[in-house]
């Protein structure tokens, strides 16, 4: 069985190669995992979450606040059924990937979760609201509801697609 030279380092000479992508490896570059030996580059923590540039993250930030403003009238103007709440975030949820070209990141996730609370509580003051006084202090909770619930929905759908 001839050896290799490894991939970092063509001085030395392996019989290993990594698990996951068959590169050749030496002592100095292998990992050990559960799974058997890896590279460096195949053993790092990974995540799910992508890269995403500034202007996909502001096209997800303007999909989802028109999705949430115009969805939050829609729940509000239904009385704000509870069934409607996390209906409402994944709406916000699904206009975000949409107009961010399906890019997932920290930032479209901010994002979308501030969208989604902004239209919420958007409902409680706009047209569909009490406007602001007393009166909004009696029915704040629901629009403030509808904010919380749907901007877990929303960033829950960013996050786990």
């Amino acid at each position: 069985m001839p050896a290799w030279p490894c991939v970092n380092h063509p001085g030395e000479q392996t019989f290993v190669r990594c698990g996951r992508c068959e590169k050749p490896i030496c002592v100095r570059c292998m990992v050990d995992t559960p799974v058997g030996k890896r590279c460096r580059e195949c053993s790092s923590n990974k995540t799910h979450l992508s890269e995403s540039t500034p202007l996909q993250v502001a096209r997800a930030g303007v999909g989802a606040l028109l999705a949430a403003l115009v969805s939050a009238g829609m729940v509000a103007q239904l009385g704000y059924l509870i069934v409607l709440l996390p209906i409402y975030g994944y709406v916000v949820g699904e206009a975000a990937l949409w107009a961010g070209q399906r890019r997932r990141s920290r930032a479209i996730e901010v994002v979308t979760g501030l969208s989604a609370l902004l239209g919420g509580v958007a409902t409680g003051i706009g047209p569909w609201g009490a406007g602001v006084g007393p009166e909004m202090l009696a029915t704040a909770m629901w629009p403030f509801l509808l904010g919380v619930v749907g901007a877990a929905v929303a960033v829950g759908r960013i996050r786990y697609l």
